[in-house]
């Protein structure tokens, strides 16, 4: 018999294998959770584990570098989203934005908009600082340099705000690959430096690697910027 908390098991199991690494075997879990959720009666709950398990499933694929495949995905549900409010609204529509930011396509400006002010409204700082994030690693990219620092200072408050003592480190690790870019290269290894005493603090042991490679390029090359890490 189909339910909505088998659904949910099988998102949860795609979710457990995606922090793995395993990110194809994801994709297969979150295809099962959505194929239990189609075979459940219309009402809020289907509606809602559905979305989740959609959202989750075009992540997997941006993880994948899929960045089209997913844009198309988080397409399909978006107005759903919208319609159900709250967090799933704001992922969706962080996720529009983001994606439509990586392919460098200006459309998804506006869902940016409106994910910045639904999470800001609802408190949603998680959110928030994914959003920053994302688009503030996207602007680096354009060479939009003030842009990418304002967005990244952004995303560090708002990690901050909510106890997100990793994505707080990434930010500011972000933030000290774009000062290096700039040539600001006193204030970058000082962010670089404090990326990396965060990110042993937490224990993240693939953080704490990426922000001691940054420094090693620093101090034995004495270059003027980082290698680019947006993804860890």
């Amino acid at each position: 018999e189909p339910s909505v908390d088998r659904a949910r098991l099988l998102r949860k199991r795609g979710e457990v294998t995606a922090r793995e690494g395993r990110l194809s075997s994801s994709l297969r879990w979150y295809r099962q959770a959505i194929t239990e959720c189609e075979r459940l009666p219309a009402g809020p709950a289907r509606e809602d584990e559905e979305v989740e398990a959609w959202l989750a499933y075009a992540t997997s694929l941006h993880h994948q570098d899929r960045n089209r495949e997913a844009l198309r995905t988080t397409e399909r549900v978006v107005e759903r989203a919208e319609a159900l409010g709250g967090a799933r609204a704001t992922q969706a529509l962080v996720q529009m934005a983001t994606m439509t930011a990586m392919l460098g396509d200006p459309s998804g400006e506006p869902y940016g908009s409106r994910a910045h002010d639904l999470a800001r409204r609802t408190g949603d700082d998680f959110r928030l600082g994914c959003l920053a994030l994302n688009l503030g690693a996207a602007a680096n990219d354009a060479n939009r340099s003030a842009q990418a620092l304002e967005l990244l200072a952004e995303a560090a408050a708002a990690f901050g705000r909510c106890g997100d003592t990793e994505g707080e480190a990434l930010a500011i690790h972000n933030r000290g690959e774009c000062l290096a870019d700039l040539g600001r290269d006193d204030e970058a290894v000082g962010a670089v430096e404090d990326a990396l005493r965060r990110f042993r603090a937490t224990g993240y042991a693939a953080g704490a690697l990426l922000s001691r490679s940054g420094l090693g390029r620093r101090s034995e090359e004495h270059t003027s910027e980082l290698q680019s890490h947006h993804d860890l």
